[in-house]
């Protein structure tokens, strides 16, 4: 073990101990590793059960084997992006061990895999996710993201699953904005590289968001990218670059704020990472969601946007040009279906955080 793990641990380990009552151990995310989603949606949780004392349970830096011999917790919380039904034994063998620790156990927006995406970088089925059933049924609440993921779920015999959105949807903007006032021919672009786990292949993607951003500067367009990762930004330069077009490239991997500020001033959205997109429609923003992964569809049916989701592997530049415009004509009504989706959203989150802390003795969650 490297001296930085063992710190790392070693730190944990100490605000384990020390950590007084009542205790909220968090499981599951990837926090830490400047993706923007990711820290996002742990600023969320940490938001959203405010009045317990956080714990994270990163199995990065903490040896399983010393687990059990950890103070309890009073509630352990797993959320932190899809999760249920994930290929790797360890994340559910962590996940499970780690509830040993609490007499309470809840999943609060995670997403789950779709037995039926296979690439060649990934295959799962619903074997890998009867492993997760254990786990589910030892849960108090269980909260997800999307109806596909709920739907999965009553395929293994979960029934009791609630789709309560993507936890980043409780630190939306309280306020519908004035899309008249936008009027500044920006539109707000976000690509990535997900390690070939996509619908498709990653090149063509690459292919179609130059000519996109061709498209998008012949129509008067300028082009702000953001990148919500850092191993994006080779790959978001690179299409630059092949477009010979213009543009802002924004750099956010940790303060979300910024992005929402950032991506308010867009006019639409076209993305690809999920969150990327997921945080645009937390600031009202007309949005095309580029499905590289069965998720993003997930999150998008959630809030009522489904039209607006087309799959890499059919994605053509000028069939999103076509939604765009299609986003551009109707921005006032689009924005006003997501406010009500999303500040529904919200509203359900603060109300289901606040029943569950208060098993607990904690003070409600203010919305």
């Amino acid at each position: 073990m490297g001296f930085k793990k063992t710190f790392k641990t070693f730190r944990f380990l100490k605000q384990t101990l020390f950590t007084k009552t009542p205790r909220i151990g968090y499981v599951g995310g990837y926090q830490g590793h400047k993706n923007l989603g990711d820290e996002t949606l742990y600023a969320a949780l940490r938001q959203l059960f405010s009045s317990g004392n956080f714990i994270d349970y990163n199995k990065k830096f903490l040896p399983q084997s010393i687990v059990r011999h950890l103070p309890k917790c009073d509630l352990m919380l797993m959320a932190g992006g899809t999760i249920v039904g994930g290929q790797k034994a360890s994340s559910y063998q962590w996940v499970q061990t780690c509830f040993t620790l609490a007499p309470h156990r809840i999943i609060f927006g995670s997403g789950v895999v779709s037995p039926d995406f296979a690439t060649d970088a990934l295959k799962t089925s619903l074997d890998v996710h009867r492993q997760w059933v254990d786990v589910l049924r030892q849960c108090d609440y269980i909260g997800v993201r999307g109806p596909l993921s709920k739907a999965v779920l009553m395929d293994l015999g979960i029934n009791n699953a609630e789709v309560i959105g993507d936890p980043v949807l409780s630190i939306s903007r309280n306020k519908m904005p004035d899309t008249c006032s936008i009027n500044n021919n920006l539109i707000g672009f976000n690509v990535g590289q997900a390690g070939g786990n996509v619908w498709g292949n990653e090149e063509h993607i690459y292919e179609q968001f130059v000519k996109l951003a061709q498209i998008a500067d012949k129509a008067g367009f300028r082009i702000r990218w953001f990148v919500v990762w850092p191993k994006d930004l080779a790959v978001t330069e690179q299409v630059v670059h092949n477009s010979g077009v213009p543009a802002d490239i924004c750099e956010i991997y940790n303060d979300y704020e910024k992005y929402l500020d950032m991506v308010s001033q867009t006019n639409v959205f076209v993305g690809m990472k999920l969150h990327a997109v997921a945080l645009a429609t937390c600031a009202y923003v007309p949005s095309l969601m580029l499905e590289y992964n069965p998720k993003c569809r997930d999150y998008m049916d959630s809030v009522g946007q489904g039209e607006f989701t087309l799959r890499t592997d059919k994605f053509t530049a000028q069939q999103a040009w076509e939604t765009v415009e299609k986003l551009l004509a109707n921005r006032s009504s689009v924005a006003k279906s997501l406010f009500e989706a999303v500040s529904g959203f919200r509203k359900l989150q603060v109300l289901r955080a606040s029943q569950l802390s208060a098993k607990l003795g904690l003070k409600p969650t203010k919305d």
